[in-house]
């Protein structure tokens, strides 16, 4: 269960990064927020009283939930571009052009 901490926490910070800007400020953020996340993790586990190895462990993780949590943001942020623009019409399947609901 201790293990979701860095996950959770890096997939958290990882979405909240995409509202930044391009450059060296996503690149700061993101080392931070990976950072964070697995300082968080090990202080709350209570990892470090026994050895702070466990902080590459948690930093690792934290890192794979960042790049989760990234992707997620980025990819619900595409879609509501694309619909914005009429890319995509809501209600519609993309191969042809009746709406969803009529379809059997």
């Amino acid at each position: 269960m201790n293990e979701l901490i860095p996950i959770l926490t890096g997939c958290w910070l990882g979405s909240m990064v995409v509202m930044v800007r391009r450059g060296l400020a996503r690149t700061l953020w993101c080392a931070a927020a990976i950072g964070l996340g697995g300082l968080a993790a090990i202080i709350v586990s209570g990892e470090f009283r026994f050895n702070w190895a466990y902080l590459l462990i948690d930093l690792a993780e934290a890192a794979a939930g960042y790049s989760a949590g990234l992707a997620a943001a980025r990819s619900v942020r595409w879609v509501r571009v694309a619909l914005a623009q009429g890319v995509v019409s809501e209600g519609y399947h993309q191969d042809i052009d009746e709406p969803c609901s009529q379809r059997v």
